[in-house]
C-alpha cells in the first residue's frame, strides 16, 4: 500500500515528538552464553539486527554509489572515512539516526527500504514523529540532500547537512 506524504499536510497534522529520536545502534559483545535450546525460538538479538543493517548499508553502498566514497561524500554529506569506521563491525562507529537519514536520502531508497534499515537499528519511522514524517516525504519525493535539509529548516528543525562532521555521527 503506497502513502502518500506531502509536507504540504504538515500544518495540519498533530505529531507526539519534533525532533529525531535520540538513538544508537552499537553491536556488542554478550556477557553470557546460552545453549542452543535457550537460544531456539528467541527473538534476534540487537547485535545480530546491526550487523544486519551494516550489511545492508554496504550493499546499498555498492548498488547506489559503485563503491565511490566521492558520490557517497557529495550525495549523503557524509564523509568516508565515517562510513568506513560505521561498517565496521569491531571498533566501528555508532549508527546514529541523522547518519542513517542521510544515508537512505542520500541513495535514493523508498520509504520500504529505509523503514527497513530503521527497523534493524530498532526504531519505527512513523507519521507521529515531525522528523520521521519529513524523511518519508523526502524519500517519496525523490528529493537530494540539499531539499531534505531545506524541508527541516522550513519547519524550524535543525538542518540536516554537517556543520564539520558533526552530524555525522554521535556527538
Amino acid at each position: 500500500m503506497k502513502n502518500d506524504y506531502d509536507l504540504s499536510r504538515i500544518g495540519e497534522m498533530v505529531f507526539e515528538s519534533i525532533e529525531p529520536v535520540d538513538l544508537w545502534a552499537q553491536s556488542e559483545k554478550p556477557s553470557y552464553m546460552l545453549t542452543p535450546a535457550e537460544l531456539a525460538g528467541m527473538p534476534e538479538s540487537p547485535g545480530k539486527q546491526i550487523e544486519r543493517l551494516r550489511v545492508r548499508l554496504a550493499g546499498y553502498f555498492a548498488e547506489k554509489f559503485d563503491c565511490n566514497y566521492s558520490t557517497l561524500q557529495i550525495e549523503c554529506d557524509l564523509k568516508p572515512d565515517t562510513f568506513q569506521k560505521v561498517l565496521r563491525f569491531r571498533n566501528g562507529r555508532n549508527v546514529t539516526y541523522p547518519f542513517l537519514a542521510k544515508f537512505c536520502v542520500g541513495a535514493g531508497l523508498t520509504v520500504e527500504e529505509a523503514e527497513e534499515l530503521f527497523l534493524l537499528m530498532g526504531h519505527q519511522l512513523t507519521e507521529k514523529n515531525m522528523s520521521d514524517y519529513i524523511l518519508m516525504c523526502v524519500l517519496s519525493k525523490h528529493d537530494d540532500i540539499m531539499e531534505y535539509d531545506a524541508d527541516m529548516r522550513a519547519q524550524g528543525l535543525k538542518g540536516i547537512l554537517s556543520d564539520d562532521g558533526k552530524n555525522d555521527v554521535d556527538e
